[in-house]
């Protein structure tokens, strides 16, 4: 593994493609390494990782395979030649053999809304849009994958999964590390907008490293990260949105009507000490409703807690987002003009 996960410091500015060749070849010796031990687990999820970074302009900044869970962080788009940067945080039930593939899918979406927006007002001139997806951390289990209540044998995992969720454990353990990585990118590439995208557990764990970083600036006084989006969230563990050190007006959130995290669950946070309910926090709302976007584009609406940064049609023929990875692409770009809002905006 490159050593990349130092805050500063000569390792910071290793070049985008050195990380990747080193982390390939990472990748490589682990491979050997498991087939030589017969741990099929292990080659199942580098599998995963392999296939999703087949392709073009695809970089492994971050491989790690020391934990349980191997760790991986993959940009679609060169970070060091990008102007803005979304680095999106998964939720319950990810993992890196389960889930790889289909951030790093639903990270080329986003890189290409937000290219095609920037486009629309600046043509071949248009900023370059880099998009990573950051396995980082370990998120608690999705109690719900699997579950048959008529099954006796699946309600431990549904009770201890259950658990994991409501606990904001491994949330803290990952913040560290995703403050630490947003760090080194920003004093990398010092101009570029930085925007944290946190889907369901992974808002919690992205505001604690909001949190972390607040009061500590970059470079020249500037914010290590520019604007946040969270959507399908449990819950911040904030008050005011304020807690999270961002610039007025620079946070979103996304909760579609038929979310029951971002709905039931995200209800009782205040009575499991997460905060205010991310709606009371003072953020600006974004659709996820259908509609014609700013760009005379028909968008279909979220249908499930899963489905915010999918495809209409989950990648089956088209590659057009939903109105909420419009929106969430809109921020990306910063081009407040294109965001379609429920309610007024928020100015804290």
């Amino acid at each position: 593994m490159a050593d990349s996960r130092v805050g500063s410091g000569p390792s910071t500015l290793i070049p985008s493609v050195e990380l990747d060749r080193s982390n390939r070849a990472e990748l490589e010796t682990e491979a050997a390494r498991a087939r030589t031990a017969g741990d099929e687990r292990r080659l199942s999820e580098l599998r995963a990782i392999t296939d999703a970074i087949i392709g073009d302009d695809v970089f492994v900044l971050e491989f790690d395979a020391r934990d349980k869970q191997a760790h991986v962080v993959i940009a679609l788009g060169d970070p060091d030649t990008a102007d803005r940067i979304a680095v999106t945080v998964p939720g319950m039930g990810s993992t890196t053999e389960r889930s790889v593939g289909g951030m790093v899918n639903e990270a080329g979406l986003l890189r290409n809304e937000a290219h095609r927006q920037l486009a629309l007002i600046d043509g071949d001139d248009a900023p370059k849009v880099a998009a990573i997806a950051w396995i980082g951390y370990q998120t608690p289990g999705n109690p719900f994958l699997g579950f048959d209540r008529r099954d006796p044998h699946s309600w431990m995992p549904f009770v201890r999964s259950g658990l994991q969720v409501m606990s904001r454990h491994r949330a803290r353990r990952g913040a560290p590390r995703l403050a630490a990585f947003l760090t080194r990118i920003k004093r990398r590439t010092p101009d570029t907008q930085l925007v944290l995208l946190g889907h369901s557990y992974g808002s919690l764990c992205s505001s604690y490293a909001l949190q972390r970083l607040r009061g500590r600036p970059a470079l020249d006084g500037r914010p290590i990260v520019d604007r946040a989006a969270f959507y399908g969230s449990p819950g911040l563990a904030i008050r005011d949105v304020e807690q999270l050190g961002l610039a007025p007006g620079s946070v979103y959130y996304l909760s579609a009507p038929n979310d029951p995290v971002s709905n039931r669950i995200a209800n009782w946070a205040p009575w499991r000490g997460w905060g205010a309910r991310p709606s009371k926090v003072g953020m600006t709302r974004l659709s996820t409703e259908a509609g014609v976007d700013r760009t005379g584009v028909q968008r279909v609406r979220v249908e499930g807690h899963a489905d915010y940064g999918r495809s209409e049609d989950n990648g089956a023929k088209r590659n057009v987002v939903r109105m909420s990875g419009y929106n969430i692409a809109a921020v990306v770009a910063g081009i407040e003009a294109n965001e379609i809002l429920i309610g007024p905006r928020s100015y804290r």
